[in-house]
């Protein structure tokens, strides 16, 4: 059957809400969208990083409670585990801090091999660092020459516009690596200074990129191929918190691909019905995480899809 990859930071957040309650949860965005693949019965391994601690254990066991493999997960003995405290305003928005220890040398643990049918979800700040840059592109580039489909999530964040341009030449390499990328407005904005859908689009397919999922938080989502344009409002929901929504977005893509057994050579086959369920699948499953303090889809959430 095939296996879904995603690799990114592993980390704890510590989510503070407006009213003051706090909860705290495993997170990173690829760590998330994992964490969704796994309750919803997906294969789904996670490839990142924790350091020797307690806290690492913590995230270690819970990833295993929801179904998330962790062959792959690198331990650092001697460093502790990357924590994030998000603060949430009253619309459920957060704003970052991270506190992080990780050594100089990184990924180089034993990495898997994707082969064809399985798919690799990549991205965040994670894919724009300079110490797993090498380790990263290494495998990217070794899964797609086997076949396996590439999903990138760029998930650009305003606090790291400064470093722009040392950062663009990444971007710009991950998205020549990438056969689908879901970014949001405010990635390309903030990258690129692109302010449509469309523009969007141009670009990414500039690089090679063959499907873009363009997302404008509670507004709409864009479909993009060659072949299809598609349009869908976001359904409104009473938000507690935003953290999770995207990664949890990806997750419903994944997860509806998976399910049809979709491969790179299929791409250009699928048509608009079936690129309107995944849009539909990922604005539900980015919706239903705005709906709780937690940042992936809840284990009801994903019983009922079952």
């Amino acid at each position: 059957m095939p296996h879904i990859y995603t690799i990114g930071e592993a980390l704890l957040d510590i989510i503070i809400a407006a009213d003051g309650r706090v909860t705290a949860t495993p997170g990173g965005a690829m760590l998330n969208t994992a964490v969704s693949l796994g309750r919803c019965g997906v294969p789904v391994s996670f490839i990142g990083e924790l350091g020797g601690d307690a806290t690492g254990d913590r995230i270690v066991n819970s990833l295993a409670a929801d179904g998330v493999d962790t062959t792959h997960l690198i331990r650092y003995n001697g460093r502790k585990s990357t924590v994030a405290i998000a603060e949430l305003n009253a619309r459920g928005d957060a704003a970052y801090s991270f506190y992080k220890d990780m050594p100089e040398e990184r990924m180089k643990g034993s990495l898997p091999l994707p082969e064809n049918g399985d798919m690799v979800l990549f991205g965040s700040f994670f894919a724009l660092t300079d110490t797993v840059h090498e380790p990263l592109v290494s495998l990217l580039k070794v899964s797609r020459a086997r076949g396996a489909l590439l999903m990138y999530d760029p998930n650009f964040r305003r606090p790291h516009l400064p470093e722009l341009p040392r950062l663009l030449p990444f971007v710009r390499e991950n998205l020549l690596l990438a056969h689908i990328v879901r970014g949001s407005d405010e990635d390309f904005r903030l990258l690129f200074g692109v302010d449509s859908a469309d523009a969007a689009w141009e670009l990414v397919r500039s690089h090679g990129v063959t499907v873009l999922f363009y997302t404008r938080s509670d507004r709409d989502a864009t479909l993009f191929t060659e072949q299809h344009r598609i349009v869908l409002p976001v359904p409104p929901v009473a938000v507690v918190s935003t953290v999770g929504a995207g990664d949890s977005f990806n997750a419903g893509v994944l997860y509806t691909l998976h399910r049809a057994v979709v491969s790179v050579d299929r791409l250009d086959a699928v048509d608009a019905v079936f690129w309107e369920k995944a849009l539909r699948t990922g604005i539900a499953f980015g919706g239903h995480v705005c709906t709780h303090t937690g940042n992936a889809a809840t284990i009801e959430f994903a019983a009922s899809l079952r």
